[in-house]
């Protein structure tokens, strides 16, 4: 689905109220000869030196809450996926259904080079990450009726902020001098009708002891339904092939033909997926649904000229759910503890339909393989509770006049719950292991001790075939659970100020010190742990680390007011870390801006960045996956040992002597993978790897200003 063709075909109707102390102002050109009114400096990302962005060596891009309500979008991730810099996200609510954890959750990707890559900050700060054992900051986490701006800088910037910004840097300043009250609605839905979105918030502020100091409050509510894929045709469909999993089951006789079901639940030889196949598009989202609440306080005030005091405040709790068509089986899914796999259904098992077992017969097999999407049994959907906090405590001011600083300590966590139901992969072999009762000829379980623990029979055969007693019992109550817990604390302290008068100018400095500690642990329930439910095996994931760094930034004016040269100035800067895993990094950057005239500036850097290893990159536990895109060695090869498909392929006759691949090509004569199944089947295993090295990045940026 393309992400932004979704959000141009959203059609909001908003509705706002204003209410300020100041009334309404407008704005006017100055008179002739009236004085130019003078250029305000501020502290830009990607320097924590004040300037304007124009003068600035890297390009900032500036987005105003203006603009932001003006896009009628209360989600800030479709806003920024328009931009240019701005690749395809990990997580937003339009990629992240099939995610086993982060459903719903926002993440930025600068310049296609991961979320990872990208470095979040809230007025300059960091902030906890919303995605266990990552460093990506979860946008919705935001309060977007609260921002002022955001500025966007593409570069490496790590000499600046340290790690993650080898892509660049998103830096969200709220608003914290708020005076009056707003109030704010909006309310729409895309021209199908569908996809309603709704967004409340209150923004209220005042002033107290003499205009000192200021409290600002937000309080936001927003709804966000979700897009079915059944509802756009280009999703509809699952095209170009349908599941060969489907809910009536499919039943593979060895050396005989396939079985399933019609629509009426009749049974059939033959099986055709454009006829019989089921449409897993029609149970997904394209756009997960997101509901968020969020409160943010944020306030400061004036001891004196020099010494300001200041907090930031924000919870947010947001709550989606993923939808996925029921799970798809086959025999091989049904596992004892001890490792034995169900062959198949025996040819004794009760259920099996009377043509089946004579085929069964005729051929002298003993088993029978299948598939099963066990609708009915358990709903796989999941559902997720995200709480955040993000706490500030600061003072900030200016010695010496000119000097500015700013020391403060921050805490942050993040917490998601993520649940949805599923079965044992045990309880899935004894309920298919069924005999007749001696006693009666109804189905029973044959392991006697399972059905002193309650084993009923399954019956796959057809839609809807099975008891509820059975899917209770294979099901047991169980649930897929996930547990994150996100831990952030920084102590950090900010120098900057001019130093040294030189001919063509002041030299300017910035210089700092922080200290961070980031935690991250994520807990599966002990079934997943063990392997033993029917979804993939997951470890727990426990790991923390800390990092010291100091930097210094100096912006030297070498020439100015000369032909050609209104002003040439050089930059640099450069951060060392000590972190408790990888050690010491080192990052810097060189650069400079030169001001031919009042219309022409050219500019540029070049740096080293370095991005240390997140947790999960460190210490993930073993978890089992089915990575995509791997191509079958064994693809293409033929049943006729003489003739391999090039003159040195040396895995055919491995190939040849697998069980699977030689009952293929004894009926066919040829092995190609079934895109449906067989493809679906590589498993691997994912881990951390605690012996990783920071990563390094040398990036360059020039920029031409007109």
């Amino acid at each position: 689905m393309n992400t932004h063709r979704l959000s141009r075909r959203w059609l909001p109707l908003a509705a706002a109220i204003a209410v300020s102390a100041q009334g309404l102002t407008a704005y006017a050109a100055p008179a002739a000869g009236a004085a130019t009114p003078e250029i305000e400096t501020m502290v830009i990302t990607g320097s924590r030196i004040a300037r304007t962005e124009l003068e600035s060596s890297t390009p900032v891009q500036f987005l105003s809450s203006d603009f932001l309500q003006q896009q009628g979008s209360p989600n800030l991730s479709d806003i920024l996926s328009e931009l240019p810099s701005v690749g395809t996200s990990g997580f937003s609510r339009t990629n992240s259904n099939f995610a086993t954890t982060g459903n719903g959750a926002s993440t930025i990707n600068l310049r296609n080079l991961g979320d990872q890559r990208t470095l979040v900050l809230i007025n300059g700060k960091r902030t906890v990450a919303g995605i266990g054992g990552s460093s990506s900051v979860d946008i919705n986490d935001i309060p977007t009726d609260l921002i002022a701006n955001i500025q966007v800088l593409t570069g490496g910037a790590s000499a600046v902020y340290g790690s993650e910004a080898i892509a660049g840097v998103v830096n969200f300043i709220l608003k914290d001098d708020f005076e009056g009250f707003r109030a704010r609605a909006q309310w729409g839905r895309t021209s199908e009708e569908d996809n309603i979105r709704s967004l409340a918030a209150l923004t209220a502020g005042f002033n107290f002891l003499e205009d000192r100091g200021n409290v600002t409050l937000n309080m936001q509510i927003d709804r966000d339904a979700g897009l079915r894929s059944k509802n756009r045709k280009i999703s509809a469909n699952d095209n170009p092939f349908r599941s060969s999993f489907v809910p009536q089951g499919r039943f593979s006789v060895p050396d005989g033909s396939n079985w399933t079901y019609t629509a009426n639940n009749t049974l059939k030889e033959g099986f055709s997926s454009a006829v019989d196949g089921f449409n897993r598009n029609g149970e997904r989202y394209i756009a997960v649904p997101v509901d968020r609440t969020m409160l943010s306080l944020l306030s400061h005030y004036d001891f004196s000229d020099s010494v300001t005091v200041y907090f930031e405040g924000t919870r947010v709790q947001a709550k989606t759910n993923a939808r996925l068509e029921p799970l798809a089986t086959d025999n091989s899914d049904a596992v004892l503890p001890d490792g034995t796999i169900l062959e198949g259904l025996n040819i004794n098992n009760p259920f099996i339909p009377a043509a089946i077992r004579a085929q069964m017969e005729d051929l002298e097999v003993d088993t029978l393989p299948f598939r099963k999407r066990l609708s009915g049994v358990f709903d796989r959907s999941n559902q997720t509770s995200r709480n955040y906090g993000r706490y500030v405590v600061g003072a900030k001011g200016n010695v010496f006049e000119d000097i500015t600083w700013d020391a403060y300590v921050q805490f942050g966590r993040t917490e998601d719950n993520t649940r949805s139901e599923t079965g044992l992969k045990d309880r899935y072999y004894y309920a298919l292991d069924a005999i007749a009762n001696p006693a009666g000829g109804n189905p029973i379980c044959r392991d006697a001790a399972a059905r002193a623990n309650g084993c009923s029979p399954f019956n796959p055969f057809g839609f809807n075939a099975h008891s509820a007693a059975s899917a209770a019992y294979i099901r047991n109550n169980q649930f897929d659970t996930y547990k994150a817990e996100l831990e952030q604390t920084v102590y950090a302290a900010n120098f900057s100020g001019p130093v040294l008068d030189l001919p063509a100018g002041a030299v300017s400095f910035a210089a700092g010190v922080e200290f961070r500690k980031e935690e991250s642990s994520e807990t599966y329930s002990e079934e997943t742990r063990r392997g033993n439910t029917l979804s993939n095996a997951l470890s727990d994931t426990n790991g923390n680390y800390d990092v010291k760094e100091g930097y210094v930034e100096v912006i030297v004016p070498i020439l100015n007011d000369i032909p050609f040269i209104q002003n040439l100035e050089a930059e640099a800067a450069a951060r060392v870390g000590d972190y408790s895993t990888v050690g010491s990094v080192f990052s810097w950057k060189a650069g400079g801006t030169w001001t031919i005239d009042d219309n022409v500036r050219l500019r540029g850097v070049f740096s080293k960045a370095t991005r240390a290893p997140n947790i999960g990159e460190l210490f993930q536990g073993p978890s089992q996956t089915f990575p995509q895109g791997i191509n079958d060695p064994c693809s293409g090869v033929v049943s006729d040992p003489t003739i391999n498909r090039t003159g040195s392929n040396f895995n055919d006759p491995y190939c040849r002597s697998l069980p699977g691949i030689a009952e293929t090509l004894r009926r066919f004569g040829v092995f190609v993978p079934d895109p449906n199944s067989d493809v679906q089947s590589y498993e691997g295993e994912d881990s951390g790897n605690p012996n990783l090295t920071e990563e390094v990045a040398k990036t360059w940026t020039l920029g031409l200003v007109f």
